[in-house]
């Protein structure tokens, strides 16, 4: 096997992986926030956007959000679409992905800033 097979071999591996651990989660958050995490020596901030089912109770997910986070979500679609500012951890992303309330997982990497909202559209 040449080298090159090699690191294909081990991209399918990992997105196999990725996809067993946390299909919920989007690939390119799980891909930012090892990247980021590995360059900064810390847990990155992200915009975190959960997308839940359609009846999710909105008062119910948000002091969960809050009680894991200590961040007050912002609710968009009918409570149906959380967004945090928050440090994440694949551990958090994990966690949110075993959610049977939840749909799908998206972020964007924010650094240390603050007050952004809602960046991605709900796909049902």
């Amino acid at each position: 096997m040449s080298a090159t097979e090699d690191v294909l071999k081990k991209y399918e591996e990992f997105l196999n992986a990725c996809q067993k651990t946390m299909p919920k989660v989007d690939l390119q958050l799980i891909l930012e926030l090892i990247r980021r995490t590995k360059e900064e020596k810390r847990m990155p901030r992200f915009a975190l956007e959960v997308f839940t089912k359609e009846g999710t109770d909105p008062e119910r997910a948000r002091q969960y959000i809050f009680d894991k986070t200590g961040m007050v979500p912002a609710v968009f679609d009918n409570g149906t679409h959380y967004v945090t500012n928050q440090q994440l951890s694949l551990d958090m992303l994990k966690e949110i992905s075993d959610s049977d309330d939840v749909e799908s997982v998206e972020g964007t990497y924010i650094g240390y800033a603050s007050g952004t909202g809602a960046m991605h559209e709900h796909r049902h």
